[in-house]
């Protein structure tokens, strides 16, 4: 009898049904994959060194678990005191339960985004079985995900991951109950996407259009005008909550909304299209990717991981099997709707935005890679070698900035002489990610005027990078303030200048140490 001749790339399909149970091979590999991802997200947030957008979430949780309000200890120039509104509430609520439970520093108030990580990677395991049928592709998907550079770098103390997590929650909501009832789906996805926007708009904004898209092409006749009262009834509640919230102190809301939320030039990609796509590929991709100049080869290594992601997408497009299939169609449409989200709304180019798209990515590469160990065109220890190198191109940065250990080789040594000089009574102004050392509390002030504003003139200066330069860029934009401070500088003495930081205080307060 003749042997049968392996399928064809146009024969070889993924199976149009979820394959039930999951192979004992690949639940190990999914268990393996997942322990890696909380050692590796555990060793991560224990040894990297906060940073101001930490200290920036931190400080409305801390003061609410404490003392009852949102509010920002360490800045006040937009009564962020009492009232916090530059920021949605949703993370710094459920961050302030988690505050709590734990106490707070830097180490634990970024273990909580583990969860939404959980979450996030669960949600990527139903969109991609439902949409390929293949829970072999979905297992794949979730464990690369769990071990994807950008993916661990995101357990920190930032809103994206909670956002981004109940977007794709969202969007696995919708597609997996559509079939058996509409109205739950319309329900259940938009009360993800509720909790996703008041967490961070960027993962409701690229989540909702994705859904909204998959419906008007997929089920524009199953619509009915009913479910819009049910779409609407999360935000509702919700935001009805946000808005009492915000009638406390409405003008307030409106100037920390204007200098904030809508500040920083966040639209410029609507009134420059195409310069939003070239500073999306430079300034996103190229730049957190190692790709500039003066880069190291070690660094240059990691533009090797937007290559995986391209070949993945590359793939899919060219594979007749999976071109073919309406679900990896789907998957497909939800990557240019969040890659026009991020290129066009989202304008100020910030890295840790790429969270909200890298899962489709991964995805994408999970399937093709799926697709060709099924179709056996290409030798399979090939496919395995391709896999092991990618992952351990993900794996080794992450492994190397544990390695480094700033938080414990350069932040405390700089904390411990802030926390020498600036004892009580005594005001430290400057790097806000020192209250996680200091305390919350008005013992630290984010003032780079250096009092000029406040009048409040400090004992002692913390400054790296980016003080320095929202110190300098007064000298333009506020020049008497600017004067101030290096008027400020030259009656001080450096005390620690070491790594990242250099500490400065008063010469009467130096002389007496």
């Amino acid at each position: 009898m003749k042997s049968e001749a392996p399928p064809t790339l146009d024969q070889a399909v993924l199976p149009a049904q979820p394959s039930s149970p999951l192979p004992r091979f690949w639940i190990k590999v999914l268990v393996v994959s997942l322990l890696a991802f909380v050692l590796l997200a555990v060793g991560t947030a224990w040894t990297r060194a906060p940073y101001g957008d930490e200290a920036f979430n931190a400080s409305p949780a801390v003061t609410l678990a404490r003392d009852g309000y949102l509010g920002l200890t360490f800045f006040d120039q937009w009564g962020t005191g009492h009232h916090m509104y530059a920021l949605p509430p949703a993370y710094m609520v459920t961050q302030a339960a988690w505050v709590k439970l734990v106490g707070i520093s830097a180490f634990k108030f970024r273990l909580s985004n583990i969860g939404w990580a959980f979450l996030l990677m669960g949600s990527m395991f139903l969109i991609v079985g439902k949409f390929s049928g293949d829970r072999i592709a979905a297992a794949l998907a979730a464990a690369w995900l769990g071990l994807d550079y950008t993916f661990l770098m995101n357990v920190n103390g930032r809103p994206e991951m909670m956002s981004a997590a109940c977007a794709f929650a969202a969007i696995a909501a919708y597609v997996c109950l559509r079939e058996q009832n509409m109205a739950r789906a319309v329900l259940l996805s938009q009360t993800c996407l509720a909790i996703s926007s008041l967490a961070h708009p960027m993962g409701a904004i690229a989540g909702g259009l994705s859904i909204l898209v998959l419906a008007m092409l997929w089920d524009l006749r199953r619509l009915q005008w009913s479910y819009l009262a049910w779409a609407l009834l999360p935000y509702l509640v919700l935001f009805s909550a946000w808005g009492v919230y915000i009638m406390q102190a409405p003008e307030l809301f409106s100037l920390q909304a204007k200098n904030v939320s809508l500040g920083a030039d966040r639209f410029a990609g609507l009134h420059a299209p195409l310069q939003a796509i070239v500073r999306e590929i430079r300034d996103r991709y190229m730049n957190y990717y190692g790709m500039r100049a003066g880069a190291s080869l070690a660094i240059l290594l990691k533009a090797v991981l937007p290559l995986g992601y391209l070949a993945g997408v590359i793939l899919c497009l060219a594979l007749p099997a999976l071109r073919r299939s309406p679900g990896i169609r789907k998957m497909l449409v939800i990557l240019a709707v969040y890659f026009s989200a991020l290129t066009w709304v989202e304008g100020t180019k910030q890295l840790h935005y790429l969270l909200h798209i890298v899962p489709v990515f991964v995805a994408l590469i999970a399937l093709a890679l799926r697709q060709l160990w099924i179709q056996g065109a290409v030798p399979r220890w090939v496919i395995g070698t391709v896999c092991v190198g990618l992952l351990g191109l993900q794996i080794l940065p992450v492994l190397y900035r544990i390695r480094l250990d700033a938080y414990h080789k350069d932040y405390l040594p700089a904390a411990r002489v802030v926390q020498r000089y600036g004892g009580p009574g005594k005001l430290v102004d400057g790097s806000s990610e020192m209250a996680f050392a200091l305390g919350f509390d008005d013992h630290l002030l984010t003032d780079y005027t250096l009092g000029y504003d406040t009048g409040r003139d400090p004992d002692v200066l913390i400054t790296e990078s980016t003080v320095d330069a929202l110190i300098d860029v007064r000298k333009t934009e506020n020049p008497p303030a600017y004067l101030h401070a290096q008027e400020w500088l030259r009656q001080a003495a450096l005390v620690y200048n070491q790594g990242t930081y250099r500490v400065w205080v008063k010469r009467a307060l130096a002389d007496d140490k």
